[in-house]
């Protein structure tokens, strides 16, 4: 990783979450989300990531796990 990436693990509860007419979050969604630009700290970036799959989801039918690490800038 470079200064200022960021890596995120996550559960299949994750990309599995389903919305009321069964659409999955999908991996797209989460790798278009982690692609946006994140001035953000890793605790943001989860923060958002969680706030999307609960927005997304119709129901919790699965755990939903996800750890954030992302790396110094030079500037942190």
């Amino acid at each position: 990783l470079g200064p200022g990436d960021a890596v995120c693990f996550i559960t299949d509860g994750v990309v599995e979450a389903q919305d009321s007419e069964g659409t999955l979050f999908g991996e797209d969604r989460l790798t278009e989300l982690l692609r946006a630009e994140h001035p953000a700290s890793a605790a943001e970036i989860l923060t958002q990531v969680f706030k999307d799959v609960e927005a997304h989801a119709a129901m919790q039918a699965d755990d939903i796990t996800a750890v954030v690490l992302r790396r110094k800038t030079h500037d942190d």
